[in-house]
């Protein structure tokens, strides 16, 4: 079941790949002509489906990898890199619309996919998306999904 996960992450980014993108997108802030903000106290990224649970959880530089709802969990300490690559990730959207992005396929509801979620807090306001298939986040934050979709531990 771990390797689901992966092979899911994997495909989430070679599909992102292939697919073409509005280079005027005005919904999407553009990262270069603003100050970036610092990450958030936490970012927390749930993928479900039937028989398969992951839970990728970020605080402070320490991401926490768990394979099933009993599961400790594996802790990696991020990179600087991998947490500037983490920053300007999340600061490619708006938090405040987080929950208006909409998945672009719905492939989690015949189970062709798994359905996944975000879960962001920030100031103490938590903002959570809706529910998106695992290999087709929505656009607005595809960048930040495949970004943690690196940090997976490698098995």
């Amino acid at each position: 079941m771990k390797y689901i996960f992966t092979i899911a992450m994997c495909l989430a980014s070679l599909l992102s790949c292939n697919s073409t993108k509005n280079t005027e997108d005005t919904n999407k802030p553009s990262v270069s002509n603003k100050t970036l903000q610092p990450l958030p106290n936490t970012i927390e990224v749930e993928t479900v489906a039937r028989g398969l649970y992951k839970n990728v959880v970020i605080t402070n530089g320490i991401a926490i990898f768990k394979a099933d709802r009993t599961d400790v969990g594996t802790t990696v300490k991020l990179t600087k890199e991998q947490l500037q690559a983490l920053k300007l990730a999340y600061n490619e959207f708006e938090l405040d619309r987080i929950n208006e992005y909409l998945s672009t396929t719905e492939k989690r509801f015949s189970d062709a996919s798994a359905a996944s979620s975000i879960k962001i807090i920030n100031n103490n306001v938590e903002y959570v998306s809706n529910d998106f298939d695992t290999s087709n986040p929505p656009i607005e934050f595809s960048t930040l999904i495949k970004t943690i979709g690196t940090f997976l531990p490698k098995k």
